[in-house]
C-alpha cells in the first residue's frame, strides 16, 4: 500500500512539471498606415524550459466581429535558417505582417511545432501558455 500511495506522489509531481513551460503574450493587431487590408501582429514568446529551443513554428489567426477568422498565416519564427534560437530564460519579440479581409479586432496564435536544442519535438499544446499582452505595469 505504502509503495502505491508513493508511486501516486510520484507521478503527480512528474505530470505537474509537465505544465505550461513556454509563456507567450500577443498584442493587439494594428493596421499597417497606408496599406488597408495588412496588418501586423507583435508577440512574445518567452522561453520558461531548462533547455534551448530552436525551432518554433507559429499560426496566427486574425479575428474579426463575431470571432471570425478574417485572416491567417504560418511562419517559422525560431529556426536555424534563421539563426535565431531562443534559450533558455530569454524572451524574444517577433512581428508578423499578413494580409486581413475585413476589420480586425483581435489576434490569436497558435505553434503548430516546437523543436528543442537535442532535436527533439515537444506537443506546443501542453507546453505553450497564452497570456494578453505584457507591459512594463503586468
Amino acid at each position: 500500500m505504502k509503495r502505491l500511495f508513493f508511486s501516486a506522489i510520484i507521478t503527480l509531481l512528474a505530470i505537474t512539471s509537465l505544465q505550461a513551460q513556454e509563456a507567450l503574450y500577443v498584442g493587439k493587431p494594428e493596421v499597417v498606415s497606408g496599406a488597408p487590408g495588412k496588418t501586423v501582429v507583435e508577440f512574445k514568446m518567452e522561453n520558461t524550459l531548462n533547455t534551448l529551443i530552436k525551432g518554433a513554428r507559429a499560426w496566427i489567426f486574425l479575428m474579426g466581429e463575431d470571432d471570425k477568422v478574417v485572416g491567417n498565416h504560418a511562419q517559422w519564427v525560431v529556426s536555424q535558417d534563421k539563426k535565431n534560437d531562443l534559450p533558455s530564460g530569454e524572451t524574444q519579440t517577433y512581428k508578423m505582417t499578413m494580409p486581413s479581409q475585413g476589420k480586425v479586432t483581435a489576434a490569436k496564435v497558435v505553434f503548430s511545432r516546437i523543436i528543442l536544442g537535442d532535436g527533439s519535438t515537444v506537443d506546443p499544446r501542453k507546453i505553450v501558455k497564452s497570456f494578453p499582452e505584457k507591459t512594463d505595469n503586468n
